[in-house]
């Protein structure tokens, strides 16, 4: 379930919520998100203490004050466990573009071991000044309408005259 639902019956005082004995928490950097962070920490203060709390992510940066903060908030000890190994590999890869030869292409620039592939990064240059090469100045954005060449296009009123959507022209007229 969401953080949201179960927020919704901490308080609501839904029965399930006093048969509960763990919650884990995954992707609990969401903690940090604007919009939806202020949630998280409301089901973390809400939990009931039987409650037991498993947090799970690989971007909290600050695991060890997030644990105290939890730890002083339900008057409980936390353990961190951590690890710098990824389970998946991250491999960075170059994209060039939607047009030319290079594009249904992509160049890996940096494989799973962190390592810098020149092979792949001159490749993508090579795809890229290809791709320019190819595109010609009025070329095919201009020619369909797009571009910075392109005509601009007059946005009107809504018919009538009144009320209704005016165009994205007219959102900051005085």
């Amino acid at each position: 379930m969401t953080t949201e639902i179960l927020r919704s019956m901490l308080y609501n005082g839904s029965d399930i919520i006093r048969n509960l004995d763990w919650v884990i928490f995954d992707e609990v950097h969401y903690i940090n998100d604007s919009e939806r962070g202020v949630v998280w920490d409301e089901v973390l203060i809400l939990l009931p203490s039987h409650v037991n709390i498993v947090m799970l992510s690989a971007t909290v940066p600050n695991t060890s004050e997030f644990a105290t903060w939890v730890g002083r908030t339900k008057g409980r000890k936390m353990y961190v466990i951590s690890t710098l190994k990824r389970p998946v590999p991250l491999e960075h890869y170059l994209y060039t573009g939607l047009t030319g030869k290079s594009k249904d292409e992509r160049f890996l620039i940096v494989n799973a071991e962190g390592a810098f592939v020149p092979k792949g990064y001159k490749a993508a240059m090579e795809a890229k000044k290809s791709k320019e090469k190819d595109v010609k100045p009025g070329g095919a954005a201009a020619a369909a309408g797009r571009g910075r060449d392109a005509p601009t296009k007059e946005v009107g009123r809504a018919p009538g005259g009144g009320g209704g959507h005016k165009g994205a022209a007219n959102y900051f007229e005085k």
